[in-house]
């Protein structure tokens, strides 16, 4: 029983409905707190269960070495992953629905390939290309759609690519860590110096502004819990076992998770911009991911 509930279906199931899922809480919580103070929260959250973990294990197996490198690469990840990620997805999702903010998150993978092919110089293949291009057309399906129908104000939308492209630079700097670094610490130290330039960030825009509410404690811990530090578990998991082209392949159902979950909880409407354009970027990331995995120098 034990091995079946640690199979990769199994995970990468989990991973799709934490990750699918983390947009409830943060649209439940954004109605009593700013978007930098919910993100803040959210860091709390998060760097509370590692600091648990790390506990645990430095009882468990002794005190751990020093390594400069996480501090370095956990500055860069602090300022893309924390600081710009979760800042620019709150503030898009106060004006935005949960399909179309998950829908333009998730072309992640498209800024990913335009970054590894301008600075790692990875090659484009067709069906790479014909995955970027269909992405972008459907990025504009859902843009033009929004406007015409006044439902989603264009700030809120470049806000949420915005995120995307904070998301892909981590992931840029994510592809370049050496193999011997712990992740774990380096989770630590993203969240320690993302905090600091988040709390700036949200003082100079918004203001620390929040309403302690139930709704709120439970959406900021599932949020930075469940949503960050379980669903980067499950992830790593399935790294480790040699799945990153199960994982990236198969990212396109997280936005189809949450665009139902919005449509079922919060009585979003799916208009027919947003089925179209929707359904063209979560196609665009299968072939994007799906054709870099099958490249024959790939490991």
């Amino acid at each position: 029983m034990a091995s079946w509930i640690r199979s990769t279906p199994v995970l990468l199931v989990s991973l799709w409905m934490v990750w699918g899922s983390a947009y409830i809480p943060i649209k439940v919580g954004l109605r009593d707190a700013s978007p930098g103070t919910f993100a803040l929260l959210r860091v709390i959250a998060a760097t509370a269960i590692v600091l648990l973990v790390l506990a645990v294990r430095r009882i468990r197996d002794g005190k751990s070495l020093f390594d400069a490198q996480v501090h370095r690469y956990g500055l860069l990840l602090g300022l893309t992953n924390t600081t710009g990620f979760l800042y620019f997805q709150n503030t898009g999702m106060v004006d935005a629905d949960i399909a179309l903010s998950a829908i333009l998150i998730y072309t992640q993978p498209l800024f990913v390939a335009l970054g590894a092919r301008l600075f790692l110089g990875e090659f484009f293949t067709i069906g790479r290309l014909t995955g970027l291009a269909l992405g972008w057309v459907g990025v504009a399906t859902l843009v033009v759609g929004e406007i015409g129908l006044g439902v989603t104000p264009i700030s809120a939308m470049a806000m949420l690519l915005l995120c995307a492209v904070f998301w892909s630079a981590g992931t840029l700097v994510f592809k370049a860590l050496p193999v011997r670094l712990d992740v774990i610490r380096l989770l630590l130290w993203q969240n320690v110096y993302g905090f600091v330039p988040l709390a700036i960030l949200t003082v100079a825009t918004s203001g620390v502004s929040v309403t302690f509410t139930t709704p709120l404690i439970l959406s900021a811990l599932w949020a930075g819990v469940g949503g960050s530090s379980l669903g980067f578990g499950l992830q790593l998991m399935l790294l480790r076992r040699g799945e990153a082209g199960v994982v990236s392949s198969w990212l396109f159902v997280v936005p189809v998770i949450a665009s139902l979950l919005g449509v079922l909880l919060f009585n979003e409407r799916l208009h027919l911009g947003l089925l179209l354009g929707g359904s063209a970027v979560i196609a665009s990331i299968y072939f994007v991911n799906s054709s870099r995995h099958k490249q024959p120098h790939d490991t």
